[in-house]
């Protein structure tokens, strides 16, 4: 069972509230930025907050974007790099974008991932999709799969690499849940943050990949992720940066301008947004009593920031909820699991941590102490 530490948390709360009062100053909040794309949106990657959004949850055709996903399964998927894969006729042949493989090559895995997200390749995906899982349309179902597991809202892919069809669409909101989920994964930020790469083939082969995307050249400090065009989609592109603590995933459908989209969205998020730490890791929560101990109370921290996107001037209500064992018991352990607390920015819960223990407690085998320690424990939870 769990329970509800009021007293304290109360007066934390009220202390830490202290730090956070606004000040006098005044910001002249500036307007979002017009933009030529028909859906736009821009996501704080850290929490999933919307900062922008223009028709940011209507059906539209990613293109070649789709490869975010499915760049996400390959690495998902436990194959290694240099796992080597068989390239099909079916794979050789795919239309569009490509590294010119041919059938009965033999490719490595990791190479092929890099052709995917740099070169674009839409036969490297269908290679990949094969290796992966027998043939592209059972890699597509995995994707569906995937995509309702992340909360996406209106996305069914029908090919693994974005080529048209009216039945394979998705919308900017969904998109931005995919990149930020894939920007989780250490190694798909290398890929997608690389500029080129050398890929293992022979000589007399297409073996140099440059990065089409323009953000990590363009942009300070951006770092991904993919562009995307097929007549029928327009131009697309799913962006990140990162600036001032915060991290940003933007994605523009259907754009004719867009880079200049992107660049403008995100500085217009830079400028009207910082980062704020609603927790500081390490900092006492809770007090929480602690049975047969050498003391008879320890605290709650979180082990880490918690850190939440706040508009520039914004007046800021945050609070929280902590929940922790009724009866604990030493010895316990600096860091071990205590509870859970839940962050509220405005009324909105925004996220939800585990608590840990601030300090080792050992158990006391001295009678009297114990006894001293328990009325003390008494006095604390009678205040």
């Amino acid at each position: 069972m769990k329970k509800l530490i009021p007293i304290t948390v109360i007066f934390l709360f009220f202390a830490f509230m202290g730090q956070c009062v606004p000040t006098m100053q005044v910001f002249a909040e500036s307007s979002p930025p017009q933009v030529s794309a028909v859906s736009a949106i821009v996501m704080d990657g850290a929490t999933g907050r919307i900062l922008y959004e223009k028709n940011g949850y209507s059906r539209q055709f990613p293109a070649s974007t789709t490869k975010i996903m499915t760049c996400l399964l390959a690495i998902e998927s436990g194959h290694q790099p240099d796992e080597i894969v068989n390239i099909s006729e079916r794979a050789a042949k795919e239309e569009g974008s490509s590294i010119y493989m041919e059938a009965g090559e033999k490719i490595r895995f990791e190479d092929l991932i890099y052709a995917l997200m740099l070169r674009s390749g839409n036969d490297s995906a269908v290679a990949l999709a094969e290796h992966i899982s027998g043939s592209a349309e059972a890699f597509a179902e995995e994707m569906n799969k995937k995509a309702e597991e992340l909360g996406a809202k209106d996305t069914h892919f029908v090919t693994v690499n974005g080529l048209h069809d009216d039945d394979h669409y998705t919308t900017a909101y969904d998109m931005a849940l995919f990149a930020r989920e894939a920007m989780k994964d250490e190694y798909f930020r290398e890929i997608v943050g690389s500029q080129k790469w050398n890929a293992s083939r022979d000589v007399d082969k297409f073996n140099f990949f440059y990065n089409k995307n323009k953000v990590l050249y363009q942009y300070e400090g951006g770092n991904g992720i993919k562009i995307g065009y097929t007549t029928a989609a327009g131009r697309c592109l799913v962006a990140s940066s990162q600036r001032n603590g915060m991290e940003l995933i933007a994605v523009v459908f259907s754009a004719p301008d867009w880079f200049n989209d992107t660049y403008k969205l995100m500085d217009y998020i830079y400028e009207n947004y910082e980062a704020e730490t609603l927790i500081k890791a390490e900092e006492p929560l809770a007090a929480v009593n602690i049975e047969n101990g050498e003391k008879g109370h320890t605290w709650l921290m979180s082990d880490h920031d918690i850190v939440y996107p706040k508009k520039i001037g914004e007046d800021v209500d945050v609070s929280f909820k902590i929940e922790s064992d009724k009866n604990i018991s030493a010895p316990i352990k600096r860091g071990a699991s205590a509870g859970g607390i839940t962050v509220f920015y405005n009324g909105e819960e925004v996220g939800k941590d585990e608590l840990v223990f601030r300090e080792d407690v050992d158990a006391d085998n001295d009678e009297d102490k114990g006894i001293i320690n328990n009325f003390l424990s008494f006095i604390t939870k009678k205040e």
